[in-house]
C-alpha cells in the first residue's frame, strides 16, 4: 500500500498547470488550437509527455485529454 501512495505523490509532484487568455475575447465558440512544446534540450531529451487538449472551443471547458497508459 505504502508503494501506490509514493507512486501518487511522485506523479502529483510533477504535475504543472498552464492557463492562456486569448487577446481576441470577442470571437465566442471559436476554436482554438493550442501546441506546447518542450523547448529545453535538457528536458526533451528526458522524453516528457505532455498531456493537453490540442484545441478548445473557446467559451467552454475542453475535454479533458485520454489517459495514457
Amino acid at each position: 500500500m505504502r508503494e501506490v501512495f509514493t507512486e501518487i505523490r511522485q506523479s502529483l509532484d510533477c504535475q504543472s498547470f498552464l492557463s492562456y487568455a486569448p487577446a481576441n475575447r470577442d470571437a465566442t465558440k471559436s476554436v482554438r488550437k493550442l501546441k506546447i512544446e518542450i523547448v529545453n534540450p535538457a528536458l526533451r531529451a528526458q522524453a516528457l509527455r505532455v498531456n493537453y487538449p490540442e484545441a478548445y472551443v473557446f467559451g467552454r471547458l475542453p475535454e479533458p485529454p485520454p489517459r495514457r497508459k
